[in-house]
Parts: structure tokens; sequence; C-alpha cells
């Protein structure tokens, strides 16, 4: 399953991305990530900052933040 979150998304837009790309990362019946799918998800800064996905693992930078400040920050959002 892929995913994309970008800032030209508004805030509708954005609250139905977060509650879906959660939803489907969660099965039902044990409410961790399934071990036999794979969720992409392909996004700028907007999902950087107060947006946490329960089990996620990894995270692929397409590209790296132009400070160190911003690269913590995303690189934090694993293993909270």
């Amino acid at each position: 399953t892929l995913s994309i979150a970008h800032g030209d998304l508004n805030r509708a837009e954005r609250s139905r991305f977060i509650v879906g790309f959660s939803e489907m990362y969660v099965t039902p019946d044990t409410e961790t990530a399934s071990n036999d799918d794979i969720h992409i998800l392909i996004a700028t800064d907007i999902v950087s900052r107060g947006v946490d996905f329960k089990d996620v693992t990894k995270v692929i930078h397409f590209d790296f933040p132009k400070n160190a400040a911003d690269y913590l920050h995303r690189i934090g959002r694993v293993g909270r």
C-alpha cells in the first residue's frame, strides 16, 4: 500500500490521510502492524512533526532536510 502526504493537502485531507494510514497499518485482531503487508509512506516534512504511526520501524528519506534539527526530528518519529 502506498500513501502520499504533502503540504498542499488541506486540513481535512491531512486528517483523512492520517486516519486512513493508521487504520491500514493496524490489523483488527492484533492492533499491531501486520507482518504480511508492506505499507509505504511518501511524505514531506508535513508528517515529521506531531504525527506518530504505531509500529513504524523504518523511515526512508527521499531527500534530506536542510538542517540537522529537522533531520533529528524526522528520524525521531521512529521508535517513539
